[in-house]
């Protein structure tokens, strides 16, 4: 690929990026992108097969700059609760100076492939749940997590958890009337869910 091939892209992507976080997947068309970035919708296809290929790219690509950030910190944590604690924060500062794509994760994540009724996630996802997983197990074997339940059933409740969390801090954004939900509080809650999960003391 070429220097401008790449430019191109990456102006595809970025462009791209913005309107499905601000005007929704099946509001932002593929001409839209393309006029965006002074293209013609064939210009576009030369780089990438579809809309929802651009999609999933975005996507790809968002969760390559963080799997492996997220990676150091369960390799140099001293426990899997702190590890956990930790990705978290990673993760707000991540999505909070990358709002388009904290709003692309959480409302545009998971869509039906057309052709198959498959519901898709992207490899980058695929890739930080089984992150998560190790860690719970780990967290099983240091006492930070029960061993009462199946890892993969603590990865949904925390992964879940953040996720409602995070969405809904972005509502209360959007809607002025409501105090917005401080980066304090997801913690504190989340906190309090790990600590929920702890092994029984008696």
């Amino acid at each position: 690929m070429s220097a401008r091939q790449a430019e191109i892209r990456r102006d595809i992507l970025l462009t791209a990026k913005h309107r499905f976080a601000r005007f929704g997947f099946d509001g932002t068309s593929l001409a839209d992108i393309a006029r965006s970035v002074d293209l013609s919708p064939a210009e576009v296809l030369l780089h990438f097969e579809d809309k929802l290929s651009i999609l999933m790219t975005v996507f790809e690509e968002g969760w390559a700059s963080i799997n492996p950030r997220l990676q150091d910190i369960v390799i140099t944590s001293a426990s899997a609760r702190q590890a956990a604690l930790s990705m978290l924060a990673i993760m707000m500062n991540i999505l909070e100076r990358d709002e388009d794509f904290a709003r692309l994760l959480l409302f545009e994540s998971r869509r039906v492939h057309p052709e198959s009724g498959e519901i898709m996630v992207s490899k980058g996802y695929r890739w930080f749940i089984r992150l998560c997983t190790e860690l719970v197990v780990r967290g099983q074997k240091d006492g930070s997590f029960s061993r009462d339940y199946d890892p993969r059933v603590i990865v949904s409740i925390l992964t879940g958890g953040v996720e409602n969390l995070m969405r809904d801090r972005i509502l209360a954004y959007q809607d002025r009337a409501t105090a917005p939900i401080t980066g304090t509080q997801c913690i504190s809650a989340f906190d309090a869910l790990v600590s929920f999960i702890k092994p029984s003391s008696g």
